[in-house]
């Protein structure tokens, strides 16, 4: 099984994952347990976030504890780290390296991300049952404006149950 845990790498795996998932070629076992395994190799926090909000990241290739072998990280592909997960690197990446893949760790600024950023891991149990709230939330509301009578949605007694005359049978 090829797996690719780093975006510079040709992708992430929870990407790959979603795609098979909600394509219908993997059940959700299998999903779930690959979107776990995903999660032991992303970026990790050097330490903790300076007084400004930047946080320095390590490639799961760097050392001193590499949890995975790639080309780029040199000292990751040494004997010892035999039967770790291997990236398998694209060309494109090959000829021209982010940063991330030339130096041990990056600085991260808060800005970066910007409104992408999630706090909770995709697909965590956490994630899952916030997501839901949320998502629930946000669709009750618009099936409710939707199905209102024309008069404003302020109006008292402007909503669906009582707004329309009861039908005949």
């Amino acid at each position: 099984m090829r797996l690719e845990a780093d975006p510079a790498a040709g992708g992430n795996l929870q990407g790959t994952q979603c795609e098979s998932f909600s394509e219908g070629r993997t059940d959700e076992a299998t999903y779930r347990s690959r979107l776990e395994e995903s999660w032991n190799y992303r970026a990790r926090p050097k330490a903790k976030p300076d007084a400004e909000g930047h946080v320095r990241l390590v490639c799961p290739a760097a050392n001193p504890w590499p949890l995975v072998r790639c080309e780029h990280k040199p000292t990751s592909v040494r004997p010892e780290n035999r039967g770790r997960l291997r990236i398998a690197v694209r060309a494109d990446v090959k000829a021209n390296p982010p940063p991330s893949c030339s130096q041990q760790s990056v600085t991260i600024p808060p800005e970066t991300g910007g409104k992408y950023r999630q706090s909770l891991l995709f697909g965590s149990s956490e994630w899952q049952s916030t997501y839901a709230t949320l998502r629930n939330t946000n669709e009750g509301f618009n099936g409710y404006v939707k199905t209102r009578p024309t008069r404003p949605w302020t109006t008292p007694g402007a909503d669906a149950s009582t707004a329309w005359p009861a039908r005949a049978s």
